[in-house]
Order: structure tokens, then sequence, then C-alpha cells
């Protein structure tokens, strides 16, 4: 259904499964990968595995609520500082107090260096 349909990019949301990964490197479609609970070890299997970017979310995001208490503030530079692959921050980021603060996020030097895909899923663009 992804091929038929075109699809670009997926998220891939706690499974880390080659096969499943495999199947969308195959046909050139993005992956980005979230853990209901990120940590260094997830995140570093998911990029092994071909994950174009991470999406940190911490305990402060609501809806899913993951198992270890850590705000998105907090896991966000852990993971970026563990992965060659952009670093997406997800939830916990509210108001214009939160806003200012997530453009001092570490992992943000991890984005500036990272290439923009264009629709045709190669750099530039």
């Amino acid at each position: 259904m992804f091929v038929e349909e075109k699809v670009e990019v997926v998220l891939v949301n706690e499974v880390l499964d080659a096969e499943i990964f495999d199947f969308l490197k195959q046909h050139r479609i993005k992956i980005l990968y979230r853990a209901l609970t990120p940590d260094v070890a997830n995140s570093q299997q998911a990029e092994k595995l071909g994950a174009d970017i991470i999406v940190a979310t911490g305990f402060d995001e609501g809806g899913t609520v993951p198992s270890r208490i850590i705000g998105t503030f907090s896991i966000v530079p852990i993971i970026a500082d563990s992965v060659k692959i952009p670093v997406l921050a997800a939830g916990g980021i509210g108001g214009c107090a939160g806003r200012a603060c997530s453009h001092g996020v570490r992992c943000r030097r991890r984005l500036d260096r990272q290439p923009v895909f264009n629709r045709a899923g190669e750099p530039g663009g």
C-alpha cells in the first residue's frame, strides 16, 4: 500500500523491526522513528536500521505517556548526542517561552548539518 500510494515518509512508532525498515528503505521511503520512551539504545538501534530522523518526546508531551519521567528538553540533547541523524523534539513545548527555549536546545546543531531531502528523496531542496 505504501508503494502504490507513493508514500514518501512513514512514522514508525516503537517497533524496531529490520524487515519493516528494510522494506521502507528499498522503496526510498523516509523513516521517522518514535519510541514511546526514547533512550540512547532504541535511538541508536533505529539509526542502525535506517531511520532518517528520531522523534524524541519526553514525559511532558501528553497523549501516550513514556514510562520514565524525563522531560522533552532533557531527553532531546541526550538522544542528539548519541546519534548522527537529525532529532526532532515533539511535545512538551507550549507557549512563547517554550518555543523560545526550543531554539536553544543542543540538538539544533545536528539538524544544521543534515541535508534537506527533496520530493524525489535526494539531498537538496
